[in-house]
């Protein structure tokens, strides 16, 4: 769609700044729930690094559950490992409601160890999720 740069005043519930994915899907949450919402961004949506990420869907942190329940404490931390541990299911939800024809494909992901080291930590990142519900294969 049309997406001309803002050239009036607006008022609205919300402001979203970044039209990436994560933007676009805070925006369509918010105007579902019947808020009246602005995306601003510099670009057309996706243009950034959501337009460039090669489609995959991987539910990951950068620190494993364990780190981050060290670094924040219990309950922040278990809410954040649970919110990425359903974010493909979020994903796919959107791609289903919407009839997005995209040609999802939800097949699981790898994550490769090269070195001995490298695959005791992924062993262990496994134990952490498979510990909160995640299925984990090995």
């Amino acid at each position: 769609p049309p997406t001309p740069a803002l050239s009036e005043s607006l008022s609205a519930d919300a402001l979203v700044v970044g039209a990436g994915y994560t933007g676009l899907c805070a925006a369509l949450h918010l105007a579902e729930a019947g808020a009246s919402v602005c995306v601003l961004d510099a670009h057309a949506p996706g243009w950034g690094a959501s337009g460039r990420n090669g489609g995959q869907v991987n539910p990951t942190l950068r620190q494993d559950p364990d780190e981050l329940l060290r670094r924040y404490g219990a309950e922040r931390a278990e809410a954040l490992v649970a919110t990425v541990s359903r974010s493909a299911d979020l994903v796919y939800g959107l791609i289903q409601r919407h009839a997005i024809a995209c040609d999802p494909v939800r097949a699981g992901w790898l994550q490769l160890g090269y070195t001995p080291q490298a695959v005791d930590a992924l062993h262990a990142r496994a134990r952490q999720w498979e510990r909160r519900g995640v299925r984990v294969e090995l």
